[in-house]
């Protein structure tokens, strides 16, 4: 079964003016229907639903449609959900689009599952690993907080000072800065009631628990992180037709070996959103595009390149708006 995104990209060396980024959400992302208007209305989007259930069973796409919503929130069913949803998006957009009217991104980049998401969208990763790789990657997740039980949760009317200063002292890591008086922490569920309760008592205005994650991109997944390794290293990966930022480092990853170890890594590193959307800014990029469900990476744009335009595109009805 041929699914058709890669023509999005064959422009990528051509010497046109290139100011666009394409980003790829990932878990806590996911809602009941996302992915239905695809499946209804777009050819190219079907079949990567078709491809999700030859992967995952013929269940699978009932879930992401009809729900119901607890089954969608545990890891090894909203990972690969979102994956398949965004690349769904991404063949939509191909089939809707007239050849060159979409103008090679300069850069992709993903929320946690989305660098696996972005891994396929440039060509990578073939689409039929990375649903597998995803469900490993959440079965993993699963098996993580079933042994070393631990939770995430967003600080909100801190600044970065206090919550460092908190998150030593409950011995938890701040894993993600969404504002500048908004952080995500993550550790175990004994550590994080105390750093709630450190951040309540310190003036926050309120917290949101984000128990399904548990302690993601901090060491308690490191076992995690070392088992889905072996598992990357069973599947090939290409060189990128375009490079992936990396949102450890915020470099450049434009080897198969730097995609391999960031899908590796990322799952117990912090996510530094704000460094990489800055540098992506600084290397031109003034365009920033999210494609799959919901609209978290657009927040962020809006946040921290407040300059720069951004779009969410999560169906025919989004990206047809787009082209009018």
């Amino acid at each position: 079964m041929i699914v058709n995104y890669l023509s999005l990209f064959v422009n990528a060396n051509a010497e046109t003016s290139r100011d666009m980024a394409l980003l790829f959400p990932g878990q806590s992302s996911q809602t009941v229907g996302m992915g239905l208007e695809l499946y209804q209305h777009s050819d190219s989007a079907r079949n990567v639903f078709y491809l999700a259930e030859e992967s995952l069973g013929e269940s699978f796409n009932q879930t992401m449609f009809y729900g119901p919503p607890e089954d969608l929130t545990a890891p090894s069913i909203a990972q690969p959900a979102v994956l398949i949803a965004s690349i769904a998006c991404l063949c939509a957009m191909s089939e809707y689009m007239q050849p060159n009217a979409f103008p090679s991104p300069l850069f992709v980049a993903g929320h946690s599952l989305g660098q696996l998401t972005s891994a396929v969208a440039v060509g990578a990763i073939a689409l039929e690993d990375a649903i597998w790789l995803a469900r490993q990657r959440g079965l993993l997740m699963e098996s993580a907080l079933k042994e070393y039980p631990g939770t995430t949760a967003s600080i909100v009317g801190l600044d970065q000072i206090v919550i460092t200063e908190i998150a030593r002292q409950a011995g938890v890591d701040v894993v993600h800065e969404e504002a500048s008086d908004r952080f995500v922490i993550a550790g175990g569920k004994l550590q994080m009631a105390r750093a709630i309760d450190l951040s309540m008592a310190r003036g926050a205005i309120r917290s949101i628990l984000m128990e399904s994650v548990g302690a993601a991109h901090t060491a308690l997944m490191n076992k995690a992180a070392e088992a889905l390794r072996v598992f990357i290293d069973e599947i090939e990966i290409k060189d990128p037709l375009i490079p992936i930022i990396s949102l450890g480092s915020s470099v450049q990853l434009g080897k198969s070996i730097g995609v391999r170890n960031e899908l590796a890594n990322e799952l117990c590193a912090p996510l530094r959103w704000r460094d990489s959307l800055e540098y992506m800014s600084a290397q031109g990029v003034q365009r920033f595009v999210e494609i799959g469900p919901g609209q978290v990476l657009s927040s962020l744009v809006r946040t921290w390149v407040p300059s720069a335009d951004v779009i969410a595109l999560s169906g025919p009805t989004s990206i047809q708006g787009m082209l009018r």
